[in-house]
């Protein structure tokens, strides 16, 4: 698998073919840029900035939906040991970290995931709840987001873009994937140069 690293126009880019598809769709006058944090929260945040001049009413919140494998990596005593070897790496060895995690994960195939929102959010307020993340990998974490929003706000058109769709056969799907078959470094990845 292939490992590319996102810069400032492909991420301008997914934002503004993330606009236009939901646009072909329809006007909707309300609109909430929900982003998944961690990774898809910076996207959810230039989507929004793209919007702010497009429609009268749009606001920005945020989720955190994650492996509970994803806490353990982010915090402890190894992730100093991580975070240290991260640094000292070439680029072709932190490539091949992210194709092993990726392939470890992908096998796995956990479901359980931790959800919290962050702040209030009213999805009453909402005809259009556009839920953005950095990439689908098994599709868990996507599916259960917006089966929660759905439940909160049965009326709004909930709309699911993503940077990556990492594999072939997700569980679950988002309506836009600007790229698929490929894993992406972002700028605020752990691994980013």
């Amino acid at each position: 698998m292939k490992v590319i690293t996102a810069n400032e126009d492909s991420l301008r880019e997914f934002s503004l073919s993330t606009i236009e598809q939901v646009e072909s769709i329809s006007e909707f006058p309300n609109i909430l840029v929900l982003g998944i944090a961690n990774g898809g929260l910076p996207l959810a945040e230039m989507i929004f900035e793209c919007y702010k001049g497009r429609s009268k009413f749009v606001k920005l919140a945020s989720v955190r939906c994650s492996r509970p494998s994803t806490k353990k990596k982010n915090s402890g005593p190894l992730s100093k040991l991580f975070s240290t070897i991260i640094k000292l790496s070439p680029v072709y060895l932190l490539n091949l970290m992210r194709i092993t995690e990726h392939y470890i994960l992908s096998r796995t195939r956990d479901k359980n995931r931790e959800y919290i929102e962050i702040g209030k959010i009213d999805y009453s307020d909402f005809d259009l709840i556009l839920i953005v993340d950095d990439a689908v990998d098994s599709g868990y974490s996507l599916k259960f987001v917006a089966d929660s929003v759905e439940e909160k706000a049965p009326r709004a058109k909930i709309y699911k873009s993503v940077f990556v769709t990492t594999q072939d056969n997700p569980i679950y799907k988002a309506d836009f994937s600007y790229l698929s078959g490929v894993l992406v470094r972002f700028p605020w990845s752990a691994d980013a140069k």
